[in-house]
């Protein structure tokens, strides 16, 4: 990662020619590069990015994707990781869909297949390999993603939040207005709604629209408090048959506007100049305007400040040692509120950071207070353990500039850090802008084109210096007058890997800072910078070598299935004989265990739906041996860091792609081939059909729950705990010593062991024979995770007191096809159902010419064409063919990929279709 580096440090400092500085002979940037090339071997930086087919979808359709996951600052593919998960999450919290795709030089492709019957509301798309796992979630590619859905009833709904009129403008309540098919309002109509949190139902209530079908739904302090991810679920009876369900989140995440002040590199330094950034996010948490005034200790005015864009913005001044100052904000309501600035330091430095993006050359500011003069400094600049610029000097003079050649490289974020005594004192990020993204031109591209014409076009790719460049590339092509986009808000392969991939929390419209970029634009992406967490790692636990080991190991392409066996006293069972067995897929395997009684079966290909019979036998033959499989836990719901873009009304957000949905549903009834609202009725019988046969044992009535966790939820892991430990929320797994030895319990976040109920039957954990089912039922298999039909999960009380005082720290059921409490477990025995990979399918591209029925069809596409494979040869060259839909109106192409040598490239072109 660091290269000839004695050889670079030595040229940095011939160019090294400002006078005011003095360089330092001593070895401390090597004290600080050695450990840190040995993080970048050890934790290498994996991303992940996602290339969509559209920005939004409706139920019923197919999300198409091409994954890229690329690996350390120069956007190679990976070859780290063999697999890549994708995972669609509910708006409240459930997994939609989760896949295992296999990496095959760093790539995948896949889709989603959305069911008629899914809910409009906001979902997550989130990718990441299990390498990647071993930092935080907020590197992962996560975004929100809008589905819309047509209602069998017809009933469509507005929400919007209610402030009350004091000065703090607390959120007092949601009105929800509901209205039919025609856009009347639905007047005088029972609705039950239920406030929620991932983790709890915080209230249940009735009420009855108004005249103008409005129901005002009071929100207290305590929804906000618990949780992000609060919504609040409304059923509205139509008749006795007829329920229709709508989901609203609750985007609240301040009591009212927060202003933050970020002084560049960290500290305020008495008597030096000082730039300080803020931001300011409103309640939803989105960027708010404000100005502002810098006030002493006496309320003079020292200088202004008015935020430039999404809240941010940024003011000089020099401060005095000893003094407080504070900031009188004025936000866009009139309304003021006068806060702290950070405290002022007596001795400290100060480090800006000014990129030169048309000269390779970034300029360091080294700032410092007098009594820093000639002391010794090292200064690194390096991104995901690459290093780019590395020196020591010692500053002999209170204001010291440094033109850094960054010659090397490719564009992105910079981490520029301050060490002085082998400490890390000031750190600053910037943006690297360099030429060195791809440029994609479509040769023979025409302005307009006739309906159902087939599309002909070469490809052609080129670098800066307009060389050819091969690589791997994936198109999308959409009707846009379908299909609307704000380029802005998209998230895009450099949005992605250039800036949210490195960055913590929310950035609100990422892609604006890639977008026609201007000088304007430059100047906000590095208030971000100022203003936005970056760290992947500190630097004081990187110098005492005290970073924590990965504790997931990259996975590969091909899998293995590990254990150990044991006696029934828990010691190794030597040269035990391990019989793995998958009758569907025709397998038979066996191995023998070591000394310590460990087994593996190696390089196995897992295919989708895979299952396994693990046999443990000993040496002699006996089955009186404990069957042990070790497993990486299935990742559970992370935390959103976007709930800033949640929409609360998620169908007239798509209005446009909304209407032309059914427009084109109402085309392919009249012709009499299936429509969406003909789909989603029949789901709805079926539906019907199947709750004459509930199997829930949920004195509430069935679902009446906190949390469910279906059937296809489960069967993926070793054991029934490892596929519910970190996915049931406000529950933890505890060991505690009983009578019959160990045994592990469900137990609230809030104290106490939760109860047990399998299909009606209360387990008693004060008797051993209910310990020995519990700890089979959890860590033994005792009931095949298939024969299991759903869990439910109780915490809150309204749902609990049925169940009595013993009930009162929760309930877990299990309902099953059926058991018997008279089945002992077999501990030699286990049935493991890994997760293999996700089979996907070909995005199907129609001719024109077969039959009218197949043409109508073929028109109805709003994702004209999807090509996950485009592949650019060594000439910079590739040909797309295919068939334009009969719709007239404006048509895109988004192309994304990757160069051979990480080269980034994005393009975006538009047509007509016209007769």
């Amino acid at each position: 990662m660091i290269k000839n580096f004695v050889s670079r440090v030595l040229l940095y400092l011939l160019l090294f020619s400002q006078s005011a500085i003095i360089a330092n002979a001593q070895d401390s940037v090597e004290q600080i590069l050695k450990p840190l090339e040995a993080w970048a071997k050890e934790y290498p930086s994996e991303k992940v990015h996602l290339h969509i087919d559209k920005p939004y979808y409706m139920a019923g359709d197919t999300i198409w994707f091409k994954t890229y996951t690329v690996v350390g600052a120069y956007h190679q593919l990976s070859s780290l990781s063999g697999a890549v998960y994708v995972d669609l999450i509910s708006s409240t919290d459930s997994v939609v869909s989760s896949l295992k795709l296999p990496l095959i030089a760093g790539m995948a492709k896949g889709n989603i297949s959305l069911p008629v019957e899914l809910k409009a509301g906001n979902y997550r798309l989130r990718a990441y390999t299990q390498w990647m796992r071993n930092a935080d979630s907020d590197y992962f590619y996560d975004r929100i993603l809008y589905i819309g859905a047509i209602s069998p009833y017809g009933i469509q709904t507005q929400a919007t939040l209610q402030f009350d009129e004091t000065e703090d403008k607390k959120l007092s309540g949601m009105h929800i207005r509901f209205f039919d098919g025609e856009g009347r309002p639905l007047v005088e109509k029972s609705i039950e709604y239920f406030i929620r949190t991932e983790s709890e139902l915080l209230n249940q209530r009735k009420g009855k629209t108004d005249e103008e079908g409005r129901l005002m739904v009071p929100l207290s302090e305590r929804s906000l408090r618990d949780s992000v991810t609060a919504f609040i679920v409304s059923e509205i009876r139509l008749d006795k048959e007829k329920v229709a369900t709508s989901i609203f989140p609750i985007n609240l995440q301040y009591d009212r506007a927060d202003v933050q002040f970020f002084p560049e590199s960290g500290d305020l330094v008495a008597g030096v100049p000082n730039r300080i950034a803020f931001k300011a996010i409103g309640v939803n948490g989105l960027g708010v305007e404000i100005k502002g005034e810098v006030l002493d200790e006496n309320q003079q005015i020292l200088t202004t400040f008015n935020s430039v864009h999404a809240g941010m913005g940024q003011f000089m001044f020099t401060p005095e040692s000893g003094k407080q100052y504070k900031a009188q904000v004025v936000f866009q309501d009139g309304s003021t509120k006068q806060l702290s600035l950070p405290k002022v330091k007596t001795s400290g430095y100060v480090l800006s950071v000014y990129s030169q993006a048309a000269t390779d050359t970034v300029l360091l500011r080294i700032m410092c207070s007098n009594d820093r003069l000639k002391q010794p400094i090292s200064i690194v600049a390096q991104a995901d353990g690459e290093v780019f610029y590395a020196t020591d000097l010692s500053p002999n003079r209170p204001l010291n500039n440094l033109y850094v050649p960054l010659t090397q490289g490719v564009s992105g974020i910079v981490q520029f850090t301050l060490f002085s005594q082998g400490q890390a004192l000031n750190e600053r990020i910037a943006f690297i802008e360099r030429s060195d993204n791809l440029n994609i031109s479509l040769a023979n591209l025409k302005d307009s084109y006739k309906p159902r014409s087939e599309q002909n076009f070469n490809l052609s790719v080129l670098d800066n210096e307009g060389l050819p460049v091969s690589g791997n590339f994936s198109l999308a092509v959409t009707d846009e007058s379908q299909v609307p986009v704000k380029e802005e808000q998209e998230t895009t392969i450099l949005s992605q890997l250039l800036l949210q991939s490195n960055l913590r929390g929310y950035i609100e419209q990422p892609n604006y800072y890639f977008t026609n970029i201007t000088d304007e634009k430059r100047d906000h992406l590095d208030l971000l910078l100022m203003t936005q967490g970056y760290r992947r790692f500190i630097w004081s636990d990187l110098l005492a070598d005290k970073l924590k080991k990965p504790i997931y190991p990259p996975e590969k392409m091909v899998s293995s299935i590990s254990g150990k066996l044991l006696t029934l006293q828990g010691k190794p069972v030597v040269n035990g004989k391990i019989t793995l067995l998958s009758v569907a897929a025709n397998i038979t395997l066996e191995t023998i265990t070591d000394t310590e009684g460990v087994f593996v079966f190696d390089s196995l290909f897992l295919a989708d739906n895979i299952k396994f019979t693990i046999q443990g036998r000993s040496e002699k033959g006996s089955d009186k041996v404990e069957l042990v499989l070790e497993g990486i836990p299935s990742l559970g719901v992370t935390y959103n860091k976007n709930t800033a873009d949640l929409s609360l009304n998620i169908n007239q957000q798509l209005d446009t792609y909304f209407s032309s949905t059914k427009k084109h549903d109402d085309a392919l009834a009249k012709v009499g081939l299936e429509s969406r609202l003909i789909k989603l009725n029949e789901v709805i019988v079926n539906a019907k059909t199947a709750k004459s046969l509930p199997r829930s044992y949920n004195l509430n009535g069935p679902g009446r729950a906190d949390q469910i966790i279906s059937a296809s939820e489960l069967g993926t892991c070793p054991t029934l705990r490892a596929c519910l430990e970190g996915r049931l929320r406000g529950v933890v797994f505890r060991t505690e010593q009983t009578s019959i030895g160990p045994v592990t319990f469900p137990t609230s976040t809030r104290g106490g062991k939760m109860q047990v109920i399998i299909d009606g039957r209360i387990l008693d954990l004060h008797s051993d024979g209910d310990l020995q089912d519990l700890v089979g039922i959890f860590e033994q298999n005792l009931i095949d995770p298939t024969q299991i039909l759903s869990l439910e999960v109780l915490r809150s009380p309204s749902l609990t007191n049925i169940y009595g005082g013993g009930a009162a720290t929760g309930v877990i059921l299990i309902n099953t096809k059926g058991w018997s409490p008279t089945e002992r477990t077999d501990y030699s025995t286990k049935l493991y159902a890994p997760k293999g990979f996700t089979s996907t399918r070909e995005f199907y591209s129609p001719k024109y010419g077969v039959s009218e029925r197949a043409d109508i069809l073929a028109d109805q596409r709003s994702t004209v064409y999807w090509s996950p494979v485009v592949s650019v040869n060594k000439e910079g060259k590739a040909s797309v063919s295919y068939f334009n839909t009969g719709n007239e109106g404006k048509y895109r192409i988004v192309i994304e990929g990757i160069g051979a040598n990480g080269q980034l490239a994005r393009g975006v072109f538009h047509y007509q279709i016209a007769k």
